[in-house]
């Protein structure tokens, strides 16, 4: 049923979004992290989660994905931002920021494959992806959801949905009676229609208000994300 699913959002949303890595140039719609509710339905913020809930952000980064030339400078490539001084993707650093601030656990979603290290390439693949529903294989990384109560989900938008291997992802993986917080990175697009994506894929999950924060704002945006995850209410004991 998932991979039904999967196809069928994918071709909709392909035929009415243009790809927002390839068409969003610097400074257009630079706006700072924006809230977004998180589909129709969608859980206000704090309102299923447990106090001292076990927590788990899982990601999707292109830059995890690819396997860089000898001698390439990564922190000049796009959709990298200098953390401490080393190259780290957008979706990425947002995830060790959340991390960071509620003493998650961390899991990069990583593709048997990896992706082209031409950034252009990367996207015309991805593309391809989309308009084919084709969903790349996953790396085996052991993984046991049943611990975790909350589980932030990043990714970027590609072509106006998410990346094919976040429905991989989904596949593999059961989030009955989790609580899925989702955030992304985009050249524009926003959340575009994933995260209504996402309830359709479990929907015995709840999903709750997520976060969307635009490439060229990423590396200014700690403050922004900070300032979202202290309205969700989740209780961390510091």
């Amino acid at each position: 049923m998932k991979k039904i699913i999967a196809a069928c959002m994918a071709t909709a949303l392909l035929a009415v979004t243009v790809g927002c890595g390839s068409q969003t140039t610097a400074g257009q719609n630079n706006t700072q992290a924006v809230q977004q509710t998180a589909g129709n339905g969608a859980e206000q913020p704090g309102t299923s989660l447990k106090k001292d809930s076990k927590i788990l952000v899982v990601y999707f980064s292109y830059a995890d994905n690819e396997k860089l030339s000898d001698g390439v400078d990564a922190s000049a490539r796009a959709s990298y931002q200098l953390d401490n001084g080393k190259p780290i993707g957008n979706t990425g650093l947002v995830a060790k920021w959340i991390a960071q601030e509620t003493k998650a656990d961390t899991y990069s979603i990583k593709t048997v494959n990896p992706y082209p290290n031409d950034y252009d390439a990367a996207v015309k693949q991805g593309k391809q992806e989309v308009e084919n529903g084709t969903k790349p294989e996953l790396q085996n990384q052991p993984l046991d959801l049943k611990d975790y109560d909350v589980i932030f989900v990043g990714y970027p938008n590609w072509w106006g949905d998410m990346p094919m291997a976040m429905y991989s992802f989904f596949d593999s993986q059961d989030f009955a009676g989790k609580t899925i917080i989702p955030f992304c990175t985009s050249g524009g697009s926003g959340f575009g229609n994933t995260v209504d994506a996402i309830q359709k894929l479990e929907p015995q999950a709840t999903v709750t208000q997520g976060i969307a924060i635009h490439a060229n704002d990423v590396k200014d945006s700690k403050n922004q994300v900070t300032q979202w995850l202290s309205g969700l209410n989740l209780n961390q004991s510091k």
